[in-house]
């Protein structure tokens, strides 16, 4: 598989199954506890990048620029996610106040 499908591929796992079946049964509704563990799913996508990509000089291209594999994983994972996240939000009645800590 193409490094550029490789790193396609781990993002779309990677937020499909935490989106779809570790946010409901760990977070629910509890948008901070959702927050770290995205953060913690951000760092395992990272380290497996890390572990495949480090030092082989791929080039991956972004359409108006070529960039670095940590580049593409962080602006590709964010496209994947962005949906899913929009998805979860509306079908558990949240909204982007809910994301903004306790006042």
């Amino acid at each position: 598989m193409s490094p550029f499908l490789t790193i396609l591929a781990l993002n779309g796992v990677a937020y499909g199954l935490a989106y779809l079946v570790i946010y409901p049964r760990l977070c629910g509704r509890d948008t901070g506890r959702m927050m770290r563990l995205d953060l913690g799913l951000l760092a395992v996508i990272l380290g497996i990048g890390w572990l495949l990509f480090d030092g082989e000089g791929h080039r991956f291209s972004l359409i108006l620029f070529d960039t670095n594999w940590v580049v593409f994983t962080l602006v590709t994972g964010v496209a994947i996610e962005i949906p899913l996240l929009l998805q979860y939000m509306a079908r558990l009645g949240l909204t982007w106040e809910d994301f903004g800590g306790e006042d």
